[in-house]
């Protein structure tokens, strides 16, 4: 396994490229992974290609794998902003999970985990969308895990969440 992480350049710069951001997705998929094969022989195949983020970066995993299945077929999600919808958006439903429900099954698998305690504000929640956008994602078909964790919003669960994330993915015995 090798592991590649990419973190902004600036703090304030999270909210500009961990949101929704087409010209970050296709960055990703037509310049950086070209560039790590390339540059580092790091080739994977998207099935064994994971996205993965906390927070702003949960948002983005799960956005770019949907923009890009053919690069990125697995995403973990820790936390993930599913409360983020663009200004123009003038549904309250949840954006992400919208999309989702809009698109045509696409060939990813989905690791998603929110702390119990990430309940504020109530309507809109990190807890309430994961749990919105895990019911949408089961609904069609998606082979998802979704874990309620007794946390925060906060690196101490993440940390020890991510090994779970990664073994419940590359596990080809685990129930979905």
């Amino acid at each position: 396994m090798r592991a590649v992480f990419i973190n902004p350049p600036l703090p304030s710069m999270r909210s500009k490229e961990l949101t929704p951001n087409k010209d970050y997705a296709d960055f990703l998929a037509y310049e950086f992974k070209p560039w790590l094969c390339d540059t580092w022989s790091i080739c994977p195949n998207p099935r064994d290609t994971i996205l993965s983020g906390s927070s702003f970066g949960g948002l983005a995993s799960m956005y770019i794998a949907f923009q890009h299945p053919q690069q990125f077929g697995k995403v973990l999600s820790q936390s993930g902003s599913f409360w983020w919808a663009p200004r123009q958006t003038k549904s309250t439903t949840n954006w992400v999970t919208d999309l989702v429900l809009a698109q045509e099954k696409k060939p990813i698998d989905i690791y998603l985990n929110a702390g119990r305690f990430e309940t504020e504000p109530q309507s809109n929640s990190i807890l309430n969308t994961n749990r919105q956008l895990y019911n949408a994602l089961n609904s069609k078909g998606y082979t998802v895990s979704f874990q309620e964790v007794s946390s925060g919003h906060d690196y101490f669960s993440w940390r020890v969440m991510l090994a779970e994330g990664l073994v419940t993915l590359f596990s080809s015995n685990t129930q979905r």
